[in-house]
């Protein structure tokens, strides 16, 4: 699985952000692999009327309603057709018993997907708590265009794998993740999918990107 975050990427302030999310979902198609489109929060409604498959959005807080300017409501994503959040990227971290918090009122169905920037963090966070997905991104590495996780830390993502593995908690990897031999390291290392944003979302051809980063996952073999 590959998931695509595309941030406040100033190309997915318009008609671009709609277009690359049907580019995830043509792929997705295409190659058998699920590609998930994680959106800003202003066009998901569009994305699910003009595809009608869910996006995901960037961030959920711990509240499901009530007296609570500015805050993003899980359960209301969820009635608008929004897949699924990211909590604590390393662009927006919060506290790990917020996010226990916010994954305990996500409605059925509505998944989650922790981000976890180290191997102690990881292990204090599935001793709290049981996400859908976990996804290891050393800050270092997010955007680095030499380096990535199958190259730099690779080690620490297996024994992070163990760690999902014991939970039943799906592990991801990102940070640096660009190419074709990233996904193949990552998912030799026990991962199951990758956790992707500039390589994808600033390309002149996205699409050509994505085929790629599926291809490491063999569906063209």
């Amino acid at each position: 699985m590959i998931f695509v975050n595309f941030k406040l990427y100033e190309k997915t302030f318009g008609e671009y952000s709609l277009e690359l999310a049907g580019i995830c979902f043509s792929v997705s198609k295409e190659t058998g692999i699920r590609v998930v489109p994680i959106v800003s929060d202003f066009f998901a409604m569009e994305v699910y009327k003009r595809y009608g498959q869910k996006p995901w959005i960037g961030h959920v807080d711990m509240y499901d309603k009530g007296k609570k300017t500015g805050f993003v409501s899980p359960v209301l994503a969820n009635k608008i057709n929004v897949g699924g959040s990211l909590l604590n990227h390393s662009e927006h971290p919060v506290k790990i018993g917020t996010v226990a918090n916010t994954l305990a009122i996500m409605p059925s169905g509505f998944e989650g997907l922790v981000c976890s920037k180290s191997l102690g963090q990881t292990e204090n966070i599935l001793k709290k708590m049981k996400p859908n997905y976990l996804a290891y991104e050393p800050p270092y590495l997010i955007s680095s265009k030499t380096a990535s996780i199958a190259t730099d830390r690779i080690e620490v993502f297996e024994k992070i794998v163990e760690l999902c593995k014991k939970k039943g908690v799906v592990p991801l990897a990102g940070a640096g993740v660009k190419t074709k031999s990233d996904v193949v390291a990552v998912l030799k290392a026990g991962g199951k999918g990758v956790l992707v944003s500039s390589q994808v979302v600033e390309s002149d051809n996205p699409r050509a990107v994505l085929l790629d980063l599926a291809d490491g996952f063999g569906y063209n073999t």
